[in-house]
């Protein structure tokens, strides 16, 4: 039971603003994994950024291609600016290596903003193509790889049946 007269029951909270100008939405940024933490850790940490929004009535959900994400995510708690008033969050979405190599995947973090009604902020990046290798590439290198080595393996056979015909036929000159 709160004794904070904000809270009523489990959680309900009511704040009381002097006029609408107090309002103010929120900037929302994503912001892409280090490249260091993807090549030592095989993970990728997207960082989700809402600033300088007042109230703090705000929910914020990550989704992958249009999917809710709730395995890997962590919402640290909104905090006050004591300087402007306003406040920020931060959200971090952890991802494999694989998902985020895929330029396919589309990561967004939407930002519901309860003020003068319910407003939607998102940001929105995209996977980077090249940081590692599909499986339908990694089998077309094999193919090819397989290929070389049997063209290789069929030329030194001819190479030596030519070389042993040269001598058979030197033998026979002598």
């Amino acid at each position: 039971c709160s004794t904070d007269i904000q809270y009523f029951g489990a959680g309900t909270r009511l704040t009381v603003l002097e006029d609408e100008s107090d309002i103010s939405t929120p900037d929302v940024a994503i912001f892409p994994p280090s490249k260091q933490e993807i090549k030592e850790k095989s993970k990728a940490t997207l960082v989700c950024l809402a600033t300088n929004f007042y109230p703090d009535h705000i929910k914020l959900v990550w989704q992958v291609n249009g999917v809710e994400q709730k395995e890997g995510v962590r919402t640290d708690e909104s905090l006050m600016d004591q300087s402007s008033k306003k406040y920020s969050l931060t959200s971090r979405l952890r991802i494999s290596r694989q998902e985020w190599s895929n330029s396919k995947n589309r990561f967004q973090c939407f930002v519901e903003f309860y003020g003068k009604g319910t407003q939607t902020f998102n940001g929105v990046i995209s996977g980077v193509a090249g940081c590692s290798i599909s499986e339908e590439s990694y089998l077309r290198s094999a193919m090819a790889g397989k290929s070389v080595y049997v063209l290789l393996i069929f030329k030194s056979a001819l190479y030596g049946i030519f070389v042993m015909g040269l001598m058979l036929r030197n033998k026979k000159v002598q």
